[in-house]
């Protein structure tokens, strides 16, 4: 049916143009006088007309007989129009089938997506960890260096503390080595 639509616009501007074809002729004089001015114009007899006439309802005939043969032509049958009906169907399962697998495709990536934030959350929460046992291993190495450096301390004083008990006792014995005993080379026994 849509095909039929423009032949009868087609048969109406077929016969617009016969028409314009048609009326000069028939005026004859009219239009091939003007033509006459013009050296290609004084190849045009007046024995055109007629001929040009005959053209114009030659077209007409031609589209007439297309219209009418157009017409005859066979109509889809029902059977084909199941089968573009079916073929319609078959595209439009088609198109699902896309959009479904699309769609699987979209819930699978949703999905990945949801687990690589899972991940994401817990590997910032591994490294906020990882944060805090820096901090608590640096504070313990600050910690580690001022008991090094007290120790370092303390082993200096203990040195010195060695130095001035080692003083004392080299002191001690030359002062009993000096002490001279009663003349007579005993001493004194004590408690007699």
């Amino acid at each position: 049916m849509r095909t039929l639509r423009p032949l009868p616009r087609i048969a109406g501007l077929l016969v617009g143009v016969s028409t314009l074809v048609v009326a000069p002729v028939s005026a004859g004089e009219v239009l091939l006088r003007p033509l006459a001015q013009w050296r290609w114009g004084t190849a045009i007899s007046p024995d055109l007309a007629p001929m040009l006439l005959v053209a114009a309802v030659l077209l007409i005939a031609a589209v007439v007989a297309v219209v009418l043969a157009r017409r005859r032509w066979p109509r889809p049958s029902e059977k084909d129009r199941a089968t573009s009906a079916s073929l319609d169907e078959f595209a439009i399962a088609h198109w699902v089938e896309d959009g479904q697998r699309f769609l699987k495709l979209w819930q699978e990536r949703i999905e990945h997506l949801g687990e690589l934030h899972d991940r994401l959350a817990a590997m910032t929460q591994e490294i906020n960890q990882l944060r805090a046992q820096v901090s608590r291993i640096e504070e313990l190495r600050a910690e580690s260096l001022r008991l090094s450096q007290e120790g370092e301390a303390l082993l200096l004083e203990r040195d010195q503390l060695w130095s001035i008990l080692a003083r004392i006792g080299q002191l001690i014995q030359r002062a009993s080595e000096a002490r001279p005993g009663p003349v007579g080379g005993a001493a004194p026994e004590v408690g007699s």
